[in-house]
C-alpha cells in the first residue's frame, strides 16, 4: 500500500497517495511494525507538505523523527531530516531548514548513499538560494549534478543537465 501511495505521489496524484498510505498505517499500526510506521508517517507528511497542510505534516513527520532515532534507523532519520528540511522551505523557516538538511546530508555522508545525497544537495541549494546566498546555491546545485550525471539519474534530465 505504501509503495502505491509513493506512486500516486510521483504522478502528482495526492488524494490518492494520501488514500493508500493511510491504508497502510493503519495496517501497520494493527500489526505492531512501528518502523513501517513510521515510514508511512513519514510518506503521508511529504504528500501533506505538497497539498499545503503543514501543521498535519509537521506533527507526523516528527513522530516519525522519533521512531526511527529510537529504533536507531539511520536511513529512516536521514530521510525524515530531509522532509522536514522541504517543509521548513515551504514554510519559509530557511535557516531551520538548512540546519535539517545539513543533518540529513551529515547522514547520507555517513551512510555513503550518493543519490540520496545529492537530493539533498539539491533541497540544500534551493535554501541558500532563497536566503540569497547565490554562490552557495551554484555550488551546491553543481555538486548535485555532477552526481546525478554520474548515476545517470531522472534528476539530471529534469534539471536540465
Amino acid at each position: 500500500m505504501r509503495s502505491l501511495s509513493l506512486y500516486h505521489r510521483a504522478q502528482g496524484e495526492l488524494a490518492r497517495a494520501e488514500e493508500h498510505c493511510e491504508r497502510a498505517l493503519a495496517i501497520s499500526r494493527d500489526l505492531g511494525d512501528r518502523l513501517i510506521e513510521a515510514y508511512c508517517m513519514r510518506a503521508l507528511g511529504k504528500t501533506w507538505v505538497r497539498l499545503g497542510r503543514f501543521d498535519t505534516a509537521r506533527r507526523a513527520l516528527e513522530e516519525a523523527l522519533a521512531v526511527c532515532r529510537t529504533l536507531d534507523d539511520r536511513w529512516g532519520e536521514a530521510c525524515t531530516l530531509r522532509v522536514l528540511g522541504e517543509l521548513d522551505l515551504a514554510e519559509g523557516r530557511l535557516y531551520q531548514a538548512r540546519s535539517r538538511l545539513g543533518e540529513s546530508l551529515e547522514l547520507w555522508e555517513t551512510l555513503r548513499t550518493a543519490l540520496f545525497r545529492a537530493r539533498t544537495l539539491r533541497d540544500l541549494a534551493l535554501v541558500h538560494k532563497a536566503l540569497g546566498e547565490d554562490a552557495a546555491a551554484k555550488t551546491t546545485l553543481d555538486e548535485a549534478m555532477e552526481i546525478f550525471r554520474l548515476h545517470e539519474a531522472r534528476e539530471a534530465r529534469e534539471l536540465g543537465g
